[in-house]
């Protein structure tokens, strides 16, 4: 054929084409338009329900916007709407993929129903497309972890590390739940751990718990001096697997089955029946009677605890800690007159023991009984024993505090802060003060500063939130 006619043939089949592109022959249709535009609108404006209707309008319209769908599933996680959100995402999945972001939305919705196993899948699989999705990582760890599944979670927490090798919060973790199987590696995880502060001081302190335990051949006491360990740290889950394994390596081993106890009541189960079993193997077990004074108190059977501590008292007359828990449990009975003798007899016992100086100062302020002439001695007392100790600094500050010696407070509670910047009782106190004073906006940052270093549910954090009006 001719180079003209292949020419002529050419522009033939191509003038629709370019002629419906410069005539905009197929315009988008308005209606689509419109639809988005009001989803849009309607989310800015905060109406779920018309945002939704609308992008589902969009979609009568474009079955096949992957986005959108995404877009909707996010919007039905949000309100909790579980299964309409992931029969969103999966449609989006079909038709486009999610984003890392959208995947991770897909196993939020799947814990929302409960299915574990299938939101562990979906987080890792977040997580493994976009490697820096902390996130996913906790996600799928927590839910294994909850599940008591802590092969898979250590499993999960090696993949987070081969991301973030120096991640502390993660080195930590696998420390606490290979405690049980392997001590070196438990050891060398939490030697490992750099960084923040507050996670470094836990893994310190651990870590020189477990070493204390590995030099024990006993394997009973050993799984006990590692539970006990854990649990210092508040690791319940990983220390009541430690517990239950030292007693069945030694059925009557009543100090197993007293922590064993203990360890099942912080986990919200009823432990009282390993308790009872300790206490019939050794009714002399300091560690079965304490902890039954324990599970008695917080069971509000004041005059069952007082029994059992009063027991510890005569069996160990040279321990102030029995004669200050008495005068706690008498404390909260209301009979304030023997709790005092408790507390005055602690520091007679012991006076070296600043512990029972603090317990008798902070009896004494709290509930008015002879604060000037009992408690601030105390406070003193405390503070001669520990000058540097940020505690006893803040005990005095406090001390003043409730005195009405606001000068001589705001000196203590500031040296407190000059040796722990982040001692969150000194800024509640502190707040106290410039509330006093009057000085509002100094209160408040006092106060917000409080609640950024306690912890969430500590007596700190709640006084905090009280007084910000939160």
């Amino acid at each position: 054929m001719p180079r003209k006619n292949r020419l002529e043939l050419t522009l033939l089949i191509l003038l629709p084409v370019l002629a419906a592109l410069a005539f905009n022959l197929r315009p988008r249709p308005s209606a689509l338009d419109e639809a988005l535009v009001s989803a849009r609108l309607a989310r800015s404006e905060n109406f779920p329900e018309a945002y939704n209707g609308y992008l589902y309008k969009a979609l009568e319209i474009e079955p096949w916007r992957g986005e959108l769908w995404e877009e909707i599933g996010t919007h039905e996680l949000s309100q909790e709407n579980w299964d309409a959100a992931i029969q969103a995402l999966t449609t989006a999945e079909d038709y486009r993929g999610l984003s890392p972001a959208g995947i991770f939305s897909l196993g939020a919705a799947y814990e929302g129903i409960g299915s574990v196993d299938k939101a562990v899948e979906t987080y890792l699989r977040a997580a493994s497309q976009a490697p820096d999705f902390a996130a996913a990582f906790r996600r799928a760890a927590d839910l294994q972890r909850g599940q008591g599944d802590f092969t898979g979670t250590v499993r999960t927490l090696h993949l987070w590390l081969a991301q973030d090798p120096a991640n502390g919060e993660v080195l930590y973790e696998l420390g606490v739940l290979e405690a049980g199987r392997d001590l070196n590696a438990a050891l060398s995880n939490l030697q490992g751990v750099r960084g923040e502060e507050a996670v470094s001081a836990k893994a310190k302190a651990l870590s020189k718990d477990l070493l204390r335990a590995s030099l024990e051949s006993d394997e009973a006491y050993r799984s006990l001096l590692v539970g006990r360990a854990l649990a210092r740290q508040g690791e319940w889950d990983a220390a009541v697997v430690l517990f239950e394994q030292a007693t069945n390596l030694e059925p009557d081993y009543a100090e197993g089955w007293a922590f064993l106890g203990q360890a099942r009541q912080e986990l919200g189960k009823n432990g009282y029946a390993a308790l009872q079993k300790a206490f019939q193997l050794d009714a002399q077990s300091v560690s079965a009677q304490s902890l039954l004074a324990l599970y008695w108190r917080q069971n509000n059977q004041l005059d069952l605890a007082l029994v059992y501590l009063n027991r510890l008292a005569k069996q160990n007359p040279e321990d102030a800690i029995w004669e200050i828990e008495l005068g706690n449990v008498l404390t909260e009975m209301g009979n304030l007159i023997s709790a005092a003798e408790h507390f005055q007899r602690a520091v007679e016992m012991e006076p070296g023991n600043v512990d029972a100086w603090r317990a008798l100062a902070e009896f004494s302020v709290v509930y008015s009984f002879e604060p000037r002439t009992m408690g601030l001695p105390a406070a003193r007392k405390a503070l001669l024993l520990t000058p540097n100790d940020p505690e006893a600094l803040d005990l005095m500050g406090w001390v003043f505090l409730n005195l009405g010696d606001l000068t001589s407070a705001e000196r203590f509670l500031h040296q407190t802060l000059q040796k722990d910047v982040q001692y969150a009782p000194a800024y509640l106190h502190l707040g106290q003060l410039y509330l006093q004073k009057d000085q509002l906006k100094l209160a408040e940052t006092y106060l917000r500063k409080a609640l950024n270093y306690a912890e969430p549910e500590s007596p700190t954090a709640m006084i905090a939130r009280r007084l910000l009006g939160r």
